[in-house]
């Protein structure tokens, strides 16, 4: 956490450049969880569909 506020000031020190770097972090962190949101999810479904073959034959 004190990482990422220190970013932020460092960010917000340096103007305009700042606030690209605060956006396009923004963005990374964003496509990073849905990414692991998907991920997450794909490997429930994949374990549940296995246990629901193996339970029905």
């Amino acid at each position: 956490m004190d990482i990422a506020l220190s970013f932020v000031q460092i960010a917000l020190n340096s103007g305009n450049h700042g606030r690209f770097m605060i956006s396009t972090t923004l963005v990374s962190f964003i496509k990073f969880g849905a990414f692991c949101c998907s991920l997450v999810t794909t490997i429930l479904v994949h374990n549940f569909l296995l246990i629901v073959i193996n339970n029905g034959m």
